[in-house]
């Protein structure tokens, strides 16, 4: 069994969505996030983990949706991205899956082009869509997609 082909699944607003296990570096449920001003709307704030300083973003927001009401009861996975980390809000943590290359296809173009920019691959099991998300293009803090919110550099802790 190889670590590439296993991803951690996971649900925002009721759809489900993947990331390779390979850049999960560990899921956190209730956890103190400080609010950082002057960043853009999906940025929940920070976290210190382990006297490390991480910079969380809401996933809902990030795809154009309205916040959680409940935060509380959200999971922030902490991802790694060429050395970075950040945790990304997430509704639920659902299970670990295995996908084969042949299982993964191309994500098709989305209406509103806002998932397209973060999709790496959609895979079906059984007959449920999965978008595979990837996890360098959520630490991209460019325009929004959505709302054309701009993000300078600095909103990574």
């Amino acid at each position: 069994m190889q670590l590439n082909d296993r991803f951690l699944a996971f649900t925002v607003a009721g759809e489900q969505y993947a990331v390779a296990l390979t850049n999960l570096r560990e899921v956190i449920g209730e956890s103190e996030i400080t609010g950082v001003p002057f960043t853009p709307h999906y940025m929940r704030g920070i976290l210190n983990l382990r006297g490390q300083v991480i910079s969380v973003i809401d996933l809902r927001s990030r795809f154009g949706l309205p916040r959680a009401e409940s935060p509380a009861e959200m999971s922030t996975l902490i991802l790694e991205s060429n050395g970075d980390l950040l945790g990304v809000c997430v509704d639920s943590v659902d299970f670990v899956v295995r996908l084969q290359p042949e299982q993964l296809e191309s994500p098709p173009a989305f209406s509103n082009n806002a998932l397209s920019k973060f999709a790496d691959a959609v895979a079906r099991i059984d007959r449920q869509f999965i978008v595979v998300l990837g996890s360098e293009k959520l630490f991209s803090f460019e325009e929004s997609v959505v709302t054309g919110v701009g993000s300078p550099s600095t909103a990574v802790a």
